[in-house]
């Protein structure tokens, strides 16, 4: 079982151009994260997903970014670690950051190992 929140609407400081630190702009982020299905039919029993819309809008705002990857990678491991989760992906879409596309995006996925495994490793 997941959850995922689509279309989490913030309006941050984000970019590098002078105009984009100093106005903020709309992004949009999806998030999702895999849970044990719920034993009662209880909030108390699930995770908060109004919660984590806050913590994500409140984490964003706060902070003055120039990269959406930065905005994606903090905001994955923020919400793993307030909310105790082993694997968060995240996508953070800023519209109209290309003159020439739609919108730009960066996508995140913060994935723990299970007790006693190592982290994979990739290669470049």
């Amino acid at each position: 079982m997941k959850i995922r929140i689509d279309g989490l609407e913030v309006v941050a400081i984000v970019g590098v151009r002078a105009r984009e630190r100093e106005v903020p702009q709309p992004l949009l982020i999806d998030i999702e994260f895999p849970v044990p299905p719920p034993e009662t039919d209880a909030l108390d029993a699930a995770v908060d997903y109004s919660a984590v819309t806050r913590l994500v809008c409140e984490h964003v705002k706060a902070g003055r970014y120039h990269l959406i990857e930065t905005v994606a990678e903090t905001t994955a491991e923020r919400v793993a670690r307030t909310f105790g989760l082993d694997d968060v992906w995240i996508c953070v879409v800023k519209p109209g950051a290309s003159d020439s596309a739609r919108f730009v995006s960066a996508e995140h996925r913060l994935r723990k190992p299970p007790a006693g495994e190592e982290p994979e490793r990739t290669e470049r």
